[in-house]
């Protein structure tokens, strides 16, 4: 009886579960994504950085090994940075159904799981805050949920958190003022900060924004009340960053050392994009902006074609609060004006610039406009079929001046998909009156329109063809290397590739590494490692190739190497699979050693990877190793070649 009242509460949030799912579904089966087909969503930082982290973090939990410290990848550095960067989404206990050769299919599972819940958190949001419930609520969940930050960001995994728990901290809010139960506040948003501390502070400045302007709103401005309101507001937020505090602060101090902590101010004053531009790029199906050196980089905005017909509504609306429109202005002037100048950017950004990926919090923008555009919808009865003309021909007018003014995001296709949109919609709006349907045959209509809308737009934008069988079929070899290794030698060493899958390959293939790719690397770390002779960035990222030198390999303890073999005389073959090999190093280290003073002084020059090399050799050892000799003045008996003088390399 319980579940039955359950199910009948919550119909249409049951209705946006199931629509999103088929919606999903289709694009993964067209786009032949695993379970649907051969691919994975592994792409850009997904296949480098947050899969193979993923990974690592699946067979931790599973091995009861430590989250706290971590030498599969940067030669070791605390493993909890990147758990509360990229891993503590509550969704990844999906990860754990999978078996490890099906790790990856539970990637894109997790991923089509965080669209459909974000449309079933704003399906039960709308409820909730307008107090009607109906199709309307699945149309405008599903079109926040598939928007165009979705379409271009759903390899950013950890993001995707933000849409789902967005409306549930909004609609905490709500209960805050309306009831003074701030409990749905205070647990959302507690659990958006432990999901993804960096989304999570977007949504503190968005609750922030979005408590004044619904305190606004109600319009109950005695003292006594907003003193009442505002504490618990603020008193509330701490709560919910003091639940996640145990986390929080320990990651606080730890990212004082990477690279997003050392940005300044930036000093333009307007970005690149005029105001045309940006309105235009609200269609659906228009080229999303993945990095800030596309084309035309500008906010993934699309919200669906309904929804801007429906927010022209809301402001042509005589009956709707003028507050509300003042409140809706304000919101979408603010957005465009942080989109627009470079401090506001930075300020959303926790005080940092962005490597590549643009307008981070751009999702935020999409939850307002759907919000509105479903304010406007539920108040469509008010208003004349000449005003809903008029805001129909406004927005298909607008998708042709796209055309005129060359606007390169979208095709002539892109532009006719649209306007077909906006005349179906039109259509079934007509039709109602005039033949008199009934409303759930318009609003399925009005549904199917929508679902096709947003499948259309994901699928043209999504370029996936990355087979999964092909990326997983040299784990095995590797696994065997590995395991042969540790049973053979199973001290405390480093283990590097010739080649590399991806940046974290320690962490996707499980063995102790020095290459990395995380933004919770250590900066100076990064630096140096190019310094002496490692490709990468110098900011986040550093990583093993071909053999290295042999100095290189001492330094950090890399004792087997797998992959190409090698003729040189500072190397064994030990064991091959598959045409890979398993290599030994003649004279590695250990994991720490003891070294001279002088190292203190030891200053590393950039593009000098072999002088940087000698110079450590010789104030380590005390020893005169000169360049280009490479030979000390005097023989030595340190890890010298067959028992000959020290030859520093």
């Amino acid at each position: 009886m319980k579940f039955k009242k359950i199910l009948k509460d919550n119909k249409w949030s049951f209705i946006t579960f199931f629509v999103a799912l088929m919606i999903i579904s289709l694009i993964y089966t067209i786009k032949s994504i695993k379970p649907f087909g051969v691919n994975s969503m592994l792409d850009v930082d997904f296949y480098h950085q947050y899969g193979p982290l993923l990974n690592e973090f699946r067979n931790r939990v599973s091995e009861n090994r430590s989250l706290l410290f971590s030498f599969n990848t940067g030669g070791g550095i605390p493993f909890y940075r990147n758990f509360m960067n990229y891993l503590s989404s509550p969704f990844n206990i999906i990860l754990f159904l999978f078996n490890k050769k099906d790790v990856v299919m539970s990637f894109s599972i997790i991923i089509g799981l965080k669209a459909v819940f974000a449309a079933v958190t704003m399906s039960y949001y709308l409820r909730k805050v307008f107090k009607k419930e109906g199709i309307f609520q699945v149309v405008f969940a599903i079109s926040y949920a598939f928007s165009g930050y979705f379409c271009a960001y759903y390899w950013n995994i950890m993001w995707l958190d933000g849409i789902v728990f967005l409306p549930l901290v909004m609609y905490g809010i709500h209960k805050l003022i309306d009831e003074e139960k701030p409990l749905t506040y205070i647990i959302f948003l507690s659990i958006m900060l432990f999901a993804n501390y960096f989304i999570g502070y977007m949504i503190c400045i968005a609750s922030v924004l979005y408590f004044l302007a619904y305190f606004y709103y109600k319009g109950d401005y005695n003292w006594k009340n907003i003193l009442k309101k505002f504490l618990m507001f603020f008193i509330s937020s701490i709560l919910a960053a003091g639940l996640v505090s145990f986390a929080l602060l320990p990651l606080y101090y730890s990212i004082m050392s990477i690279s997003a902590t050392h940005d300044s101010l930036p000093s333009g004053a307007l970005f690149n994009f005029n105001f045309f531009d940006f309105v235009f790029n609200h269609m659906s199906a228009v080229k999303r902006t993945v990095f800030a050196s596309d084309e035309l980089p500008l906010p993934n905005v699309a919200p669906g074609m309904l929804t801007l017909v429906s927010i022209i509504l809301f402001f042509l609306n005589r009956k709707i609060n003028f507050q509300a429109k003042i409140i809706a202005f304000s919101a979408l002037f603010f957005f465009y004006v942080s989109f627009n100048i470079p401090i506001l950017d930075f300020i959303w950004h926790a005080f940092h610039v962005p490597n590549d990926l643009p307008y981070r919090y751009s999702f935020i923008y999409v939850f307002i406009l759907n919000v509105i555009g479903a304010y406007g919808f539920t108040k469509i009865k008010d208003l004349k079929k000449f005003t809903v003309t008029i805001a129909s021909l406004f927005v298909i007018a607008v998708c042709f001046l796209s055309l005129k003014f060359s606007f390169v995001n979208a095709s002539n296709n892109t532009v006719l998909f649209c306007v077909i949109v906006v005349l179906c919609y039109y259509l079934a709006y007509i039709v109602k009156d005039l033949i008199r349907l009934k409303e759930i045959v318009i609003g399925s209509f009005i549904l199917f329109i929508c679902s096709l809308e947003m499948f259309f737009s994901v699928t043209c934008n999504w370029n996936i063809d990355h087979n999964i069988d092909t990326f997983m079929s040299d784990k095995p070899t590797y696994q065997y290397l590995i395991k042969k290794a540790k049973k053979d030698d199973n001290g405390l060493y480093r283990i590097e590739k010739t080649d590399y899958l991806t940046l974290n390959d320690g962490a996707w293939y499980d063995y102790s590494g020095v290459s990395t790719f995380t933004s919770m690397a250590y900066e100076t770390v990064s630096s140096n490692q190019r310094r002496l002779g490692l490709a990468g960035n110098t900011i986040n990222s550093y990583y093993y190739k071909n053999y290295s030198s042999p100095v290189y390999n001492s330094i950090f303890n890399i004792r087997y190497i797998m992959g190409d073999s090698t003729d040189n005389d500072y190397y064994d073959v030990i064991d091959s699979k598959d045409n890979e090999y398993l290599v030994k190093y003649k004279y590695p280290t250990s994991i720490a050693y003891a070294v001279n003073k002088n190292i203190k002084g030891w200053s590393l020059e950039s593009y000098k990877p072999f002088q940087n090399q000698i110079n450590f050799i010789s104030l380590t050892t005390g020893l005169d190793c000169g360049f280009p000799a490479w030979r000390p003045a005097k023989p030595c008996s340190g890890p010298g070649r067959r028992g000959s003088s020290c030859r520093c390399s």
